[in-house]
């Protein structure tokens, strides 16, 4: 069964390898022959191959007329197969499948079988041990047609919660089959389906999870208890997991050192994360825009392009993380290097503020400076307004942390709009939009869009295309450390090849070898790949004219927004859960009295956002004044 044909996807690789296997089953094929319900299956799966018109270059002109003649003769077979199939063989007939159930059951569905088995047999078949359920889910019309017998399959069976989370709920990363449900299966039957598995021994904690920060919607919803339950169930588990030994653990820690002298040492071993830093730096510089400063040179709260560095990356999440992490589709993407960014960030501010303190400075002044004293001085924007609370309790300093930043957002709103503060104006305007305050730059945020960038993104950039399969390098890795040359690669792999050589990417020289050909494209794709946003005027002219030729070939669009969208995500994710289900909501529960365990990290967390908002309102009016310039 293992060398047998089988159609994935498109097919235009996968015909070369069942090439041998493709040619000894036509060769040996007889249209009265009488087959099995495998060789049936093969046949239809070479089908497929020659409905799609993919056929080996290499393969001689009469065997492709063969094989186009078996394609003719095979169908034929294969509908007077399937008429035969009744109540009195289907059973039996379901049992011999091997490695074809999806193909099986899609056959089933387009010669109508499903009509001629009862509801009695179908139930018999549901209980056989090589039944894949969601096989036959992706059949609609066999779904609505036994749609009482899949209802009930559903209610004897806890695991099939899954089925429910993977199609209302979970976060998928490639191409899914639709699943289908039957009417009869009610949204009381859905979520006593997710309490049973809940209650089951079989629970997975991200599933778990799933169920808590799931969002309803029409087709499915649960009540607040059901997520209760969830909840203390997942407590159990991580308890359960702990004492086990079943868990991943990995350590951070910040230290401000007296004695170091470098402003910052990195060291990791063994799991552990150690950041150092020299105290001299601080007490030798501290002007207040210095200390601003520190954000960005010496914590890297941003890149050099003024890029919050803290969000969450696909391009940092390994493939088994992206492939094994159980997201919801309205969760933001939590994975390792993401949590050590944070964490880090966490407890650099927590170091930072106490060592301001011991030099009777609060990280309040600070951030009150900029808006009081340096925007006056720099840009001559006067009539900012900002009172910080300086009390001991953590919990008043977080309820006039968050109005207080959305104060200044609003302010600068006000001032990006009409050119200056208007307190009146002010007071009548709308409530704050994290995802929609507006910029003083046009043409600042640059994104990747459309067919021709997610390819060249893929061809350039992934671990999974085929032109990264030498020494296990993406090719942008490869060409920039070693000589490459076409005939490296089988044939199968020359139509990425040409694909980036017809889009003027690389170019292929006289002695064969692989070329760039547009390396500040090349650059552009690969960092909008690994950063998701490009800031326009952060760089070189050159590169800007690459990005306006980009824009005209629609693979790159460019917005104008005080955060970026990967920003906007990551402040929605911390603050609030208007768009995230697993979001912290930390300003949300000071809003409306639900607060937070800890107040500390609380506070600290919106300490993060308040020099985040300063770094990019100082990024733009910096820009600014270089645009006049040019």
């Amino acid at each position: 069964m293992r060398d047998r044909v089988k159609f994935y996807g498109d097919g235009s690789s996968a015909v070369s390898i069942y090439s041998d296997r493709i040619k000894f089953v036509v060769e040996i094929f007889q249209i009265n022959v009488e087959y099995c319900i495998n060789d049936i299956l093969e046949f239809y799966n070479i089908l497929k191959f020659i409905n799609m018109g993919i056929e080996p270059s290499f393969w001689e002109p009469d065997f492709i007329n063969k094989y186009k003649k078996f394609g003719k003769d095979s169908k034929s077979v294969i509908g007077k197969f399937f008429s035969k199939v009744n109540d009195d063989n289907f059973i039996g007939l379901t049992e011999k499948v091997e490695i074809y159930h999806n193909e099986f059951w899609e056959c089933i569905e387009q010669h109508e079988v499903y009509k001629k088995i009862s509801s009695s047999t179908f139930d018999l078949v549901l209980s056989l041990n090589n039944i894949i359920f969601e096989d036959i889910l992706h059949r609609k019309n066999i779904v609505l047609y036994y749609g009482e017998s899949i209802r009930n399959h559903f209610l004897k069976n806890a695991m099939f919660a899954k089925i429910l989370l993977d199609k209302y709920v979970i976060k998928h990363t490639g191409d899914m089959q639709e699943i289908f449900l039957p009417k009869q299966l009610t949204a009381e039957d859905k979520e006593k389906v997710i309490l049973n598995y809940i209650d089951s021994d079989l629970v997975h904690i991200n599933y778990l999870e799933a169920i808590i920060n799931m969002s309803n919607n029409k087709e499915f919803k649960i009540t607040a208890k059901t997520k209760l339950r969830a909840n203390k169930k997942m407590e159990q588990e991580q308890t359960r997991m702990s004492v086990n030994g079943v868990s991943i653990n990995y350590e951070v820690s910040v230290n401000f050192s007296k004695t170091q002298y470098e402003e910052k040492l990195f060291k990791f071993s063994g799991g552990k994360l150690e950041v150092s830093f020299s105290t001299r730096w601080i007490e030798e510089n501290k002007d207040y825009e210095t200390l601003l400063n520190n954000f960005i040179y010496l914590f890297e709260y941003t890149d050099m392009q003024m890029r919050v560095s803290l969000v969450s990356k696909e391009s940092e999440m390994g493939v088994f993380e992206k492939l094994l992490l159980i997201k919801s589709n309205t969760d933001y993407p939590i994975g390792t290097v993401f949590k050590q960014k944070n964490n880090v960030a966490i407890l650099e501010m927590v170091g930072y503020c106490s060592q301001l303190l011991r030099q009777n400075i609060f990280i309040e002044d600070v951030i009150e400076y900029f808006f009081k004293v340096y925007l006056k001085d720099e840009f001559s924007i006067n009539d900012f307004s900002i009172n910080l609370s300086r009390s001991d309790s953590y919990l008043d300093k977080c309820r006039s942390l968050f109005t207080e930043l959305e104060a200044v957002l609003k302010q600068y709103t006000l001032y990006v709009e009409e050119g200056e503060i208007d307190k009146e104006l002010l007071q009548l305007s709308d409530p704050l939009n994290y995802n929609n305050i507006p910029s003083i730059i046009t043409k600042k945020c640059v994104y990747g869009i459309g067919n021709d960038y997610n390819t060249a993104k893929f061809y350039l950039t992934s671990d999974q295309c085929m032109l990264s399969r030498i020494d296990r390098m993406n090719f942008y890795e490869l060409l920039n450390k070693k000589e490459v040359y076409k005939n490296d690669y089988d044939e199968f792999d020359y139509s990425e090849i040409d694909w980036l050589c017809e889009h003027e990417f690389i170019y292929i020289d006289d002695e064969g070898r692989i070329r760039w050909k547009d390396y500040n494209k090349v650059n552009l794709i690969v960092d909008l790949a690994k950063n998701e946003v490009l800031n326009y005027w952060h760089l070189e002219k050159d590169l800007r004219n690459t990005i306006d030729e980009l824009q005209k070939l629609s693979m790159v669009e460019i917005k104008s927004s005080l955060f970026s969208i990967p920003e906007e995500n990551y402040i929605s994710f911390l603050l609030n859960k208007n768009k995230y289900g697993n979001g912290y909501d930390i300003r949300n529960k000071y809003a409306h009295g639900s607060q937070a365990d800890n107040h500390e990290v609380s506070y600290m967390y919106g300490l993060m956002v308040f020099i985040i908002a300063i770094i990019k309102i100082n990024d733009e009016l910096c820009l600014k004044d270089l645009m006049e310039q040019e």
